[in-house]
């Protein structure tokens, strides 16, 4: 008897702390409940190489919706494998985080091909949102420039067809209901997917019920939350078609370089209060359009510093971005100075080798060696220095910045670039001045010289601003000459930085009287 005592107390505690917990995770799972009975809503999975860089997507495409002042419910549906701090950043945004499941995608091994999209079909769970009478999906890579609540009254199932035999999920209407997710659920694995993705299953489902269905007729203004109610007493179709305005493709724009294959009246017509680029081409044109979607090849995406070179379009998405609040732009300084470490480091490491080899190698055979094959200006010299620029080139491009921007600004990824190719320049030149060096009786790193070295550093870090800059001028008749003039500006970049070393080793060691009036 003595021990049951203590055993039935333990078991009470036991019993206690459990209801507790489930008494706690009963209250988690019943905080933020819906304020409303539509919502924007995207879906976030994680797992794959660029879960940061659709953590920002999810941030900048959320924050243009808050922007355009649409009072409706912003949710994220998150899969088992997204992180708490993924989830608590979205919060902080004032969205509601709504935990799914992974589905499973019956198309690996088949017609699924890029492993990326392996966990896109959780796009389903929206229709199983019944908290809600009527949702708007949105892939990350959108952003809304208009306010587009008149969406919710366009019919169970909307979307906007990217050609005439299958829509765009990019941007979806749809009426939860939970025999229709029931039903799509139980279809997965018998309908085919001609990319084994959302897209190929979903046009699959309803591409014959859409390409039958009435044209979406969009409203002049915005409807507030009241006049959807009265709205939504009128009858209305199952599905209907939405104009290109509601989720326009991007690369439309470069298909001849303006918007007039695509000019919508009633979409031009309105203002819009997210974005102050009205894209600085065809005459500050406004675009035609409700929102903006991206997509395309993932490194062209609008959050890869690079793609500015080309995309014209990606500074709508940069000015919504720039709009983030500095608590909720998780890529900011600290991401900067990461990069700068890293940077710094690896040159420490490498200097730190470079001193080993220079301690143990018999340097003053080398140095001869090494001026005696620069005099003779040979063909294999030559060709070390351009073998040696590529070298460099490719260790520039190794250590820049390659995912999200560190910083709003997208003239970081640039200025970054160009500063560490540089600075390689500079250190590159203290190395090999310790292999060729013609007067031993003076020994001083040439970054100390006050000659014109300095002037060759200038030059280099002014045709790169330069290159830059070219890029980004609006004035070319069409995408393609755009590319060639970069590439034509690259070129003659690359040329002169094949030469930089030849020039600046010149400057510096082209007579010894010079040099000692440098000290």
């Amino acid at each position: 008897m003595s021990w049951r005592v203590p055993a039935l107390v333990f078991l009470w505690l036991w019993l206690g702390l459990a209801a507790a917990s489930s008494e706690v995770q009963v209250a988690d799972k019943q905080q933020d409940p819906p304020t409303s009975r539509f919502a924007y809503v995207t879906v976030h999975y994680e797992g794959t190489a660029r879960d940061a860089e659709y953590v920002l997507g999810v941030q900048v495409m959320m924050h243009s919706i808050k922007l355009t002042g649409s009072p409706y419910d912003l949710v994220v549906l998150a899969s088992d494998s997204v992180s708490e701090k993924s989830k608590a950043l979205f919060r902080s945004m004032g969205c509601r985080v709504l935990d799914v499941t992974n589905i499973d995608n019956p198309f690996v091994g088949g017609t699924l091909l890029n492993k990326g999209f392996i966990y896109t079909l959780n796009k389903l769970h929206v229709w199983n949102m019944l908290e809600y009478e009527r949702v708007v999906y949105l892939d990350a890579d959108n952003v809304l420039i208009r306010n587009s609540d008149e969406l919710f009254l366009c019919g169970e199932f909307c979307a906007v067809f990217m050609n005439p035999c299958h829509f765009h999920t990019g941007l979806l209407v749809v009426t939860p209901s939970a025999a229709e997710y029931q039903r799509l659920l139980s279809a997965l694995g018998h309908l085919e997917s001609f990319d084994g993705a959302d897209q190929g299953f979903l046009s699959s489902m309803y591409s014959k019920m859409l390409r039958k269905a009435k044209l979406f007729t969009p409203m002049k203004s915005a409807y507030t939350g009241v006049d959807l109610e009265v709205k939504r007493s009128e009858p209305e179709p199952k599905g209907m078609r939405l104009p290109v305005g509601y989720n326009i493709n991007h690369k439309y724009f470069y298909e001849q370089y303006h918007w007039k294959l695509f000019y919508l009246r009633q979409f031009a017509s309105m203002t819009s209060p997210i974005s102050p680029v009205k894209v600085v081409v065809e005459s500050a044109r406004p675009i035609p359009a409700l929102t903006v979607g991206y997509p395309m090849a993932s490194v062209l995406k609008p959050w890869y510093w690079w793609a500015g070179f080309f995309m014209d379009l990606h500074a709508v998405w940069h000015d919504i971005r720039a709009t983030l609040p500095a608590s909720q732009e998780h890529y900011g300084g600290e991401e900067a100075v990461k990069t700068l470490l890293g940077f710094f480091s690896s040159l420490a490491l490498l200097t730190a080798a470079l001193y080993a080899l220079k301690i143990t190698l018999p340097m003053r055979q080398i140095q001869r060696r090494c001026t005696d094959l620069a005099m003779r200006n040979s063909k294999q010299a030559r060709y070390a220095y351009k073998a040696f620029r590529m070298a460099l080139v490719v260790f520039a491009f190794r250590i820049a910045p390659a995912r999200v921007h560190p910083l709003a600004p997208v003239n970081y990824g640039y200025g970054l670039m160009i500063f560490m190719n540089v600075f390689l320049h500079i250190y590159f030149v203290c190395v090999i001045s310790n292999f060729w060096d013609p007067h031993q009786e003076v020994s001083m790193p040439p970054v100390l010289y006050v000659t014109r070295f300095w002037l060759y550093v200038a030059v280099t870090a002014a045709f790169e601003v330069f290159v830059v800059w070219f890029s980004t001028w609006n004035v070319f008749p069409n995408v393609l000459w755009r590319l060639f003039s970069i590439f034509c500006s690259l070129f003659l970049c690359a040329y002169w930085q094949v030469t930089y070393y030849r020039v600046t080793l010149n400057a510096e060691y082209g007579g010894k009287k010079e040099r000692l009036r440098s000290l």
